[in-house]
C-alpha cells in the first residue's frame, strides 16, 4: 500500500496548475507567493475550533457579516454581535451548502460511509445523544458573537 502525502500532492498540484495557467496565459513565473504549509493540530486543544471553522468557511460572506474584516471590527469591540434573523440565515445557508460535512455531522443527512464525525462531537462532551446539539449551539454561539 503506497501511504499519502499531502506536502507532496499539494506542491504537484501547484506547479501543474501553474504551468498550465502561464501556458494558457501566456505568462512566467510563480502563480502563488509563499509555500504550501502544514501544521500539526493538537485533537484536545484545537479540534473543535478548527472543525468550526472548517464548517463555517464556505458560508463566510460579507453580506452576513463574516467576512474577515468584520470578524476583525467585532474582535476588535468596534461592531456589534449579529441580529437574530442574520444567525438564522446563516445557520440556513450552512445546513444547504451541498459540500459542508455539517448536516451530516448533526444527523440531517445521511454521512457517508468515509466521513468520520463521531471524534469531533466526542470533543464536546455529553452523552451521545446530547453531542449534536452541543456541537450545532457551539457553532450558533460563535456566530452570535461574531
Amino acid at each position: 500500500m503506497r501511504q499519502c502525502n499531502l506536502s507532496r500532492a499539494v506542491q504537484w498540484l501547484n506547479v501543474t496548475y501553474s504551468v498550465w495557467f502561464n501556458r494558457r496565459q501566456g505568462r512566467v513565473g510563480h502563480l502563488f507567493q509563499g509555500r504550501f504549509k502544514s501544521v500539526l493540530v493538537s485533537r484536545e486543544e484545537w479540534g473543535l475550533a478548527l472543525s468550526r471553522y472548517l464548517h463555517l468557511n464556505p458560508v463566510r460572506l460579507g453580506k452576513l457579516g463574516l467576512n474577515k474584516s468584520q470578524q476583525q471590527r467585532i474582535r476588535a469591540g468596534v461592531a456589534g454581535g449579529s441580529r437574530p434573523g442574520v444567525v438564522r440565515e446563516r445557520m440556513a445557508l450552512l445546513r444547504a451548502h451541498r459540500w459542508s460535512s455539517y448536516r451530516s455531522s448533526l444527523g440531517l443527512t445521511v454521512k457517508p460511509e468515509w466521513l468520520e464525525c463521531d471524534e469531533i462531537l466526542s470533543l464536546g462532551g455529553g452523552q451521545k445523544g446530547e453531542q449534536r446539539r452541543r456541537y450545532r449551539e457551539y457553532v450558533i454561539n460563535t456566530w452570535a458573537g461574531v
